[in-house]
């Protein structure tokens, strides 16, 4: 899946180009049912930005913190969201947060129609919660949500038979290239056992329980 990139200049609550080049950057377009594949970097300006200089930003290590991302409207006294995710993983060297945003949403599709059909207004917002649990905000932009085209049909079960969604089935089948280890167990006692290839050539099986 096409991954995202979306830099934040934390200080200016702005999104830029990269971590090199601080001219404004563009996010992704949000369209009606897609599911948008994110990697989002935190930038922190570095002394003499704004000189021309070469490195204007430093990372910020994401290291203690988590990430929160809400599609939604303004509202003082409530909550009002169309999407969110608060669930992000970070790479190996904590550098950058990235997880799945959904915009196949029943509320994204309710706020579409209540606009006219063709696509609707709302704002996009990032925020970072910090190790003792306070909370900054580094992005509020209003955004374009645009319906889709092809919308996905009725799905038509045989009789008989019930669905099963995309996610469920690669979540609980195994792949043809299976990557790592694997777990059997054994329906009568429960003992558990986990099946790999080994670095020296082998192929092992150890016992879990």
């Amino acid at each position: 899946m096409q991954q995202f990139d979306i830099f934040i200049d934390i200080n200016s609550g702005q999104v830029v180009t990269s971590l090199t080049n601080p001219a404004a950057g563009l996010l992704p377009a949000f369209i009606q049912n897609d599911t948008l594949s994110l990697r989002i970097w935190l930038l922190v300006r570095n002394a003499g930005f704004g000189t021309g200089a070469a490195n204007p930003y430093s990372l910020l290590n994401t290291a203690g913190l988590s990430l929160q991302v809400t599609i939604g409207d303004k509202n003082s006294n409530a909550n009002n969201w169309y999407t969110q995710q608060f669930v992000w993983a970070t790479d190996a060297n904590n550098q950058y947060f990235y997880a799945q945003l959904p915009l196949n949403t029943a509320a994204i599709t309710t706020l579409i129609n209540a606009a006219g059909n063709v696509s609707a207004q709302s704002w996009l917002e990032v925020k970072i919660q910090q190790a003792d649990g306070t909370f900054l905000t580094v992005l509020q932009q209003q955004i374009t949500i645009q319906a889709s085209i092809d919308k996905p049909g009725g799905l038509v079960v045989p009789a008989g038979q019930t669905p099963i969604s995309m996610e469920f089935a690669k979540a609980t089948f195994l792949p043809r290239a299976i990557v790592g280890a694997i777990t059997w167990e054994d329906p009568n006692t429960g003992k558990t056992f986990s099946v790999y290839p080994g670095d020296d050539g082998a192929l092992h099986c150890d016992a879990l329980n």
